[in-house]
């Protein structure tokens, strides 16, 4: 699946959960239609501190068609790190961090090897 774009209201949704969720890190899984993300998807046992979030990859359902993932920096940058990339490797193609001032800027895509990737906003 291509993903092209980003719901605008999912994104919005996504920027909440970075602002709510300060000063811990939070990650859910993203689904897509039409190549545009428009589902989050929290998984039950991730684990969430000020440093880091990670999903059980166990834990997520079997069948599910996920495009990528979400997470936030809430002390920035938007640049994934080490452990983002091996994520980044293991799900999805299109992954999102948001961070501080958790608006509509605030936020960066990327694709399973870390490099930068544009989605439009619809």
């Amino acid at each position: 699946m291509f993903v092209r774009a980003i719901e605008k209201e999912t994104l919005r949704l996504l920027l909440e959960m970075g602002k709510s969720s300060h000063p811990n890190e939070y990650m859910v899984m993203l689904g897509a239609e039409d190549g545009v993300i428009n589902t989050v998807y929290p998984i039950a046992g991730t684990v969430t501190s000020e440093d880091s979030a990670s999903i059980f990859m166990d834990m997520i359902p079997l069948g599910m068609g996920l495009a990528g993932t979400a997470h936030s920096h809430p002390e920035g940058p938007y640049t994934p790190s080490d452990a983002d990339l091996a994520t980044f490797a293991e799900t999805g193609q299109i992954h999102l961090i948001v961070g501080q001032p958790f608006d509509e800027t605030a936020w960066a895509a990327y694709g399973r090897n870390g490099q930068p990737k544009h989605l439009d906003i619809v």
